[in-house]
């Protein structure tokens, strides 16, 4: 499971693989599974957090997190407190793109 886990983010670097992986609503996966983050092991959710920043850098990706920004905006706070150096690279990374979302900067202004 790792492994494939690892496959899928490293084509998510990819713009044609990108745009399969957002018409499949991977974005609306990623974050009901984050949702719960503590339950993940730490490979994972580095590979998941990597892969929400590799979508969150397309317009289509920032607008399809827009469904989810009070969640997901709380959730990647949280993600900022974990000590894996590599993950908040990824988080920060995620936060610089979504916040470039006017709905998505605007809820940050609100709940933070």
């Amino acid at each position: 499971m790792n492994h494939a886990l690892g496959v899928v983010e490293r084509l998510s670097l990819r713009h044609k693989v990108q745009n399969i992986m957002l018409q499949m609503g991977l974005i609306d996966w990623m974050c009901n599974i984050l949702k719960d983050f503590y339950n993940l092991k730490k490979y994972t959710l580095e590979y998941l957090t990597a892969m929400l920043m590799n979508l969150a850098l397309r317009t289509e990706g920032r607008k399809r997190c827009e469904v989810w920004k009070k969640e997901l905006l709380t959730t990647l706070k949280a993600l900022l407190d974990n000590e894996g150096e590599q993950m908040k690279t990824y988080v920060n990374g995620t936060l610089y793109s979504l916040f470039a979302c006017t709905p998505i900067k605007l809820e940050a202004r609100v709940e933070f």
